[in-house]
């Protein structure tokens, strides 16, 4: 199941100065967990387009419904340390995740009719950023500002989400693929930020007992 994604795992921990250099023992770790977070999403997405929208396709509704689940299975609010909504930049893509139709209130979901009903507008692209308020290594000031960097990942991350996909015999478009991979990204960027928020050395120890002190543990599992 797992995928090669220790590069992206190395970028991810390089950039944000969870370890000074490439350590193959907490890449590979980590490029696990990330793997586990996709698939777990992915899976929960089939689920709910087969069982909530007796469909094998997914829709923008079952998006939606994907977000809630999530939220509510990781104790999320709505914002992250900092106090600032996640802004589509955040992932590298503008996938017009704050366009009126991705403003419902999840809350208002119909779950019988596989309806998510709108009730909020546009909402804003929010804040100076995330994480660590654009500080040492945030998440946030890490995108986009290294050669590569994140962009040079959303091709390998919509491959893993398009195979997932191919295993459960469930179709999705384009569009609707890479805003489930900016949602994915998102829960990575969250996590990533807890193992930022560790001041000692990283060791795998303290790496796994950091994930699984994590609200977004659940996903990893």
């Amino acid at each position: 199941m797992y995928n090669n994604l220790n590069k992206y795992s190395a970028f991810l921990l390089m950039s944000n100065n969870i370890i000074d250099k490439k350590e193959e023992l907490l890449t590979n770790y980590y490029s696990k967990v990330i793997n586990m977070m996709i698939y777990n999403i992915v899976s929960l997405t089939s689920i709910l387009s087969i069982l909530f929208c007796n469909s094998n396709k997914v829709t923008s509704d079952t998006i939606i419904l994907t977000k809630k689940y999530i939220n509510d299975m990781c104790k999320l609010n709505k914002k992250i340390k900092g106090g600032s909504v996640l802004p589509s930049e955040y992932f590298g893509h503008n996938s017009g995740s704050y366009n009126s139709e991705a403003g419902h209130d999840v809350s208002l979901v119909d779950f019988e009719n596989c309806i998510a009903k709108p009730a909020l507008g546009v909402t804003g692209g929010g804040g100076k950023g995330g994480g660590k308020g654009g500080g040492k290594g945030g998440c946030m000031s890490c995108m986009g500002n290294k050669k590569g960097g994140e962009f040079g990942f959303n091709k390998q991350l919509l491959q893993i989400v398009s195979n997932i996909f191919k295993e459960h015999k469930i179709k999705i478009d384009k569009s609707l693929k890479q805003e489930l991979v900016n949602t994915i990204k998102v829960y990575i960027y969250l996590l990533t930020n807890k193992l930022q928020d560790n001041k000692n050395k990283m060791n795998l120890s303290k790496m796994k007992t950091i994930i699984k002190k994590s609200r977004c543990y659940k996903l990893t599992i």
